[in-house]
């Protein structure tokens, strides 16, 4: 996602949410989304933390969640 590249989605299946709202979903690449609105932003030092409410979501049944675990992605 951190790219200048203006077609980085290219070549990967991809949505919107049906509520019109967040980023793109990934169709086959994700084992689940959340599509958030932004509810309230809180100063946090050198950070901001984000708090959102759910608007839409979903799991896609046969994709491993992918963890990262012991300083290694892995698929469970």
């Amino acid at each position: 996602m951190a790219t200048k590249v203006s077609n980085k989605f290219e070549g990967i299946a991809w949505t919107r949410s049906t509520t019109g709202e967040g980023g793109p979903i990934l169709e086959s690449d994700a084992a689940a989304y959340a599509v958030c609105t932004l509810h309230q932003t809180i100063d946090a030092g050198d950070h901001w933390l984000l708090l959102g409410t759910v608007v839409d979501g979903a799991h896609h049944r046969g994709v491993a969640p992918m963890v990262y675990h012991r300083r290694e992605y892995r698929d469970l």
